[in-house]
């Protein structure tokens, strides 16, 4: 059973903040922006403290922009001025897009011939299922996570990827490795937002 929607973003913060066990836990819900788009019917929450994004904010940009499509929205997580601005945390980025395909394979396509994504399978979120790929990128001390969700709805490709972007660390220069605590509470800060997409159309 799943967590109400908009609860997922309490019980993550308190999973971020476990990781900094100096830092008072908040007994308010984290605040959350909420992005909509009336086109494409597509609604998801994302913390506050996260800000949209261009293609240019990273070294390796998400892999579903490779064509050389504009995302819907792309919004992003960034390390500086808070608990991670002294690690190896580069961004965690949110990218959504939908643009119109013929078909269901179109659709599927732009995961499987997608040259980041390792593997794929499908999986379903909040009985909405998707084709979902997992993979990643490197280059210049730059390194990406991927992954890609695709799902076909009214003549178009609804396409999501949540991107784990870090750098190499330099301790001499005051950037440490990430923790794997670290990284396990950042995955789910990620993961969350996913976890809040909504559908306003029907599916044809």
């Amino acid at each position: 059973m799943h967590a109400p929607r908009p609860a997922i973003f309490a019980l993550l913060l308190a999973s971020l903040y476990q990781v900094h066990a100096q830092i008072p836990r908040p007994r308010m819900p984290i605040p959350v922006s909420i992005y909509q788009d009336k086109e494409s019917g597509v609604r998801f929450q994302y913390p506050v403290v996260w800000k949209q994004a261009s293609r240019s904010d990273n070294y390796l940009s998400p892999s579903v922009l490779k064509l050389g499509e504009d995302p819907k929205v792309s919004v992003a997580f960034s390390p500086e001025g808070n608990l991670y601005e002294k690690t190896n945390l580069s961004s965690l980025t949110f990218t959504f897009l939908a643009p119109a395909v013929a078909s269901k394979s179109a659709c599927q396509a732009r995961v499987l011939t997608n040259p980041s994504m390792r593997s794929t399978e499908e999986q379903t979120i909040h009985e909405v299922t998707y084709l979902h790929g997992t993979g990643g990128d490197a280059g210049m001390c730059h390194q990406q996570q991927a992954e890609v969700y695709a799902t076909y709805r009214a003549g178009r490709c609804y396409i999501f990827e949540k991107d784990f972007n870090t750098t190499c660390p330099f301790p001499d220069q005051g950037r440490r490795e990430l923790t794997q605590t670290e990284r396990t509470a950042l995955q789910r800060h990620l993961d969350a937002i996913m976890e809040t997409v909504s559908f306003s159309t029907e599916e044809k």
